[in-house]
């Protein structure tokens, strides 16, 4: 939405939900729109039933339950709340979404969903979430920077990996773990996830198939990651380079300049493509010009050893921006 969300428009969306439900069978969503124009699709109710009772047993939620959406119900994320509430018989609340989520004055949330743009709040205001018992985080991917806080906060605090199309997630792993290290992706019970052309991630549940554009690694437990998406895949030099990987190398080189950037590219008839990146200035670095931030920035990648950093990987060109650029959903939109 390009204005404000209000509590009218929540309450729009939930009603909409509800017909949907009760009198329609299904109800129709739109996807992100994280690689291209979003979509309407109608997603059946037995689908949504079976997707909101897979996280109902995982989350033990029972009619005694309170769960709570500090995330919109325009999008899946925000619908599938309501679905659980009404498998599980549970209460639910909900607020307007804003970076500064509120908890409802209650002693204690079984099940509160955000997404990772909410989470530096949360982390800033400990005491007032510590009554809830899981937060679950979806709409997109968690970074390093912040995972590392997450897993320090002490929250139980779990990420979902999730498709518009399998009516939410699908699979989910718990913020833990050591600096640097996440668990795996583990499907949740019904679900088979296995590799497909590519390497790019397949997802069966009962009649619903789906081959997304992610870019898998997978285990031999059954568990996965995710590397990127096939359609971030940059051609730069006669290599093929995941952006997403180039990011994971120079965060900590950068982070205290850049704490928010990302890689994207530009045609270059010598490269192919050539690699850019895009960041915004840390406040305490703001007072700095903007030339003296990027020699800053462009020393500290040069320190990276070629075997951990390949010169054909470093970013060419290196360019301030105001605010990252994400879908309605905070999904990162590579422009």
């Amino acid at each position: 939405m390009d204005r404000k969300m209000t509590l009218q428009d929540q309450n729009a969306f939930l009603q909409t939900f509800l017909t949907g439900w009760y009198a329609e069978g299904g109800i129709t969503v739109r996807t992100s729109g994280s690689t291209g124009t979003p979509k309407e699709i109608f997603l059946k109710k037995d689908q949504l039933e079976r997707s909101a009772r897979r996280t109902v047993k995982f989350f033990r939620l029972s009619k005694k339950s309170r769960l709570h959406s500090a995330v919109s119900f325009e999008f899946i994320g925000g619908k599938m709340m309501i679905a659980r509430s009404l498998v599980c018989n549970g209460n639910l609340t909900f607020e307007v979404p804003s970076l500064t989520p509120r908890l409802p004055d209650v002693e204690e949330i079984d099940l509160a969903s955000m997404v990772p743009a909410q989470m530096p709040h949360v982390l800033s205001h400990l005491e007032d979430f510590s009554k809830v018992r899981n937060i679950l985080i979806g709409g997109s991917a968690v970074d390093d920077r912040l995972w590392d806080k997450l897993v320090a906060s002490g929250l139980n605090i779990w990420e979902s990996y999730a498709m518009t199309e399998t009516a939410s997630h699908v699979a989910m792993r718990r913020v833990a773990g050591p600096s640097g290290a996440r668990p795996h992706f583990v499907a949740l019970s019904g679900v088979k996830i296995f590799p497909g052309p590519d390497n790019c991630i397949c997802i069966e549940d009962e009649d619903i198939f789906v081959q997304t554009n992610d870019i898998g690694i997978f285990y031999p437990d059954g568990s996965f990651e995710v590397k990127g998406r096939k359609d971030d895949v940059i051609i730069t030099g006669g290599i093929k380079v995941l952006p997403q990987d180039i990011e994971t190398i120079i965060r900590p080189h950068i982070s205290d300049i850049f704490p928010s950037f990302y890689i994207t590219s530009v045609p270059d008839e010598l490269w192919t493509s050539r690699l850019i990146m895009k960041g915004v200035v840390a406040e305490e670095k703001r007072n700095l010009a903007p030339d003296e931030i990027k020699a800053s920035v462009r020393e500290r990648l040069e320190a990276i050893p070629s075997e951990i950093l390949p010169s054909k990987k470093r970013p060419k060109e290196i360019v301030i921006i105001d605010a990252i650029p994400l879908t309605p959903s905070g999904k990162l939109i590579r422009i």
